[in-house]
């Protein structure tokens, strides 16, 4: 027999002491190693199904007043999952079906009860509650996996909707999405759709890159896995899913490319400044010399006037060589105790005629006081100041002028956004902003926002932008709650 235990205990419950002597001599005979116990009442065998103490309970159907069959519903509602052989004196057909349907593992009449019988009833029982175990066993663990799983993870019906949600999807996108269509984590419902005809093919969605919304509405890209489950013996179709947040790590991506970028052209800037400096202090010189020549032979204004043409213009050009170096050298911040939005506010201080003059309504009333952080308050404030005066300056020809500076707190540090009415950036400007010398404004070095990131990374901050043409423009700053 294909027993899976040693030992195995059973127990009788009859209140007939000469058929519990029957059963045991059957069971002497078995080549097993069985224990059988006995009780003559319903109370005691109702008892002992709660004492986990036997592999398999023996009911006689008479009971004195009370049924054996009404004792095995009673255990199977309380959670004894042990099998329970429902034992009678005769045959009845309509008992064994209803035995069968209140958790009965199997049907024995005393009168035709022998050996064989015996035996393929234990071994059918046991074998059926060990699948049934095994069973249970894979599906806690699947269940353990799918709750602790640190990835949103789901299981969605044939038409997309979803019919469970782990502890972190519910976290990140939601509690009450269950019953809805996996559309509405969807930024674009274009690629939900296309998505959902890629997968109605029946084939399995690998790293399928997406867009999605969080719970506070935050888009976040996002790779999905997904494959489809079709049932052996119905006619259903399900998905299982994955979704893994991958915001962080672009972010990171885009980070260190730029901070590259920057480095790159801090060399390139030196290099140049060498080569440019050293003919530029030959030129000067050749003009304070060619000056006291013209002074010595009284020559006219006009000459004079060209060499000091010459002059100024090596004074910009070293001017601008002097900026470029001071905006590409590796910034160098010293960080006190700082109130963040009082650096803010003086940075607006600076900007505020231009604001006036402009005719432009500020909305600065969300500016969390009190928020002490180790911060470099001058370079903070040249940070803030260069994209303040974007947002004044994309405002020119906009007929509404608003400018709007919004704090909020939480666990994990501080965000402050930025926005104005104006007039907005293209795609390939808001990728580029922050690139050395690009700039979309006539007569600029296109350096501000170079410094801005330079400012923003020497304080771990990180900084995004949200941007359409004619739709205004979003400068999102993030500060971790510990920034040294």
């Amino acid at each position: 027999m294909p027993y899976t235990k040693i030992h195995y205990s059973f127990l009788m419950i009859d209140d007939d002491e000469d058929d519990y002597l029957i059963v045991s001599d059957l069971l002497a005979e078995l080549n097993g190693s069985f224990t059988l116990d006995w009780v003559s009442s319903y109370d005691k065998g109702l008892e002992a199904t709660r004492s986990g103490k036997y592999d398999l309970f023996m009911v006689d159907n008479l009971l004195g007043p009370q049924k054996g069959i009404d004792l095995i519903r009673e255990a199977s509602s309380f959670g004894c999952d042990k099998p329970m052989i429902l034992l009678t004196g005769a045959g009845d057909k309509q008992l064994d079906i209803e035995a069968l349907k209140v958790g009965a593992a199997d049907y024995l009449v005393k009168s035709s009860l022998n050996t064989d019988r015996l035996e393929r009833s234990l071994r059918h029982c046991l074998q059926r509650y060990e699948y049934s175990r095994m069973y249970r066993e894979q599906q806690r663990l699947f269940r353990q996996f799918f709750n602790t799983s640190f990835a949103p993870t789901f299981i969605l019906n044939a038409g997309f909707e979803l019919e469970e949600m782990n502890p972190a999807f519910q976290n990140k996108f939601g509690k009450r999405l269950q019953g809805n269509s996996l559309c509405a984590i969807f930024a674009d419902a274009g690629n939900f759709e296309s998505m959902k005809e890629y997968m109605s093919s029946g084939k399995r969605l690998e790293n399928w890159s997406a867009m999605l919304l969080d719970n506070e509405n935050n888009s976040m890209e996002s790779l999905m896995n997904i494959s489809s489950y079709s049932s052996e013996y119905y006619d259903k179709v399900h998905y299982f899913g994955v979704v893994n947040d991958i915001t962080q790590l672009r972010k990171a991506e885009k980070e260190l490319a730029l901070a590259e970028q920057v480095n790159m052209t801090g060399r390139m800037a030196r290099i140049m400044a060498h080569e440019i400096r050293n003919p530029l202090t030959n030129i000067n010189l050749a003009a304070d010399q060619l000056r006291e020549e013209l002074e010595e032979q009284d020559s006219d204004d006009e000459n004079l006037a060209f060499v000091d043409l010459i002059k100024r213009n090596s004074e910009r050009i070293n001017n601008l060589i002097t900026d470029l170096l001071n905006t590409t050298r590796e910034t160098k911040i010293k960080k006190e105790e700082q109130d963040l939005s009082q650096i803010i506010r003086d940075a607006l201080d600076l900007i505020r005629d231009r604001i006036i003059l402009k005719k432009i309504t500020l909305n600065d009333q969300e500016l969390s006081e009190g928020l002490r952080l180790a911060l470099d308050a001058e370079r903070l404030k040249i940070a803030f100041l260069n994209i303040f005066t974007n947002a004044v300056e994309a405002m020119e020809e906009s007929e509404t002028r608003q400018l709007s500076v919004v704090m909020k707190r939480n666990d994990k540090g501080v965000t402050i956004r930025i926005s104005d009415s104006g007039s907005g950036m293209s795609e390939e400007v808001r990728k580029r902003i922050f690139e050395p010398f690009y700039t979309g404004r006539p007569g600029g070095m296109g350096l501000g926002m170079t410094a801005v990131i330079n400012i923003l990374t020497a304080h771990n901050a990180g900084i995004r932008v949200e941007s359409e043409t004619g739709k205004g423009t979003c400068f999102i700053i993030t500060f971790p709650t510990q920034t040294h």
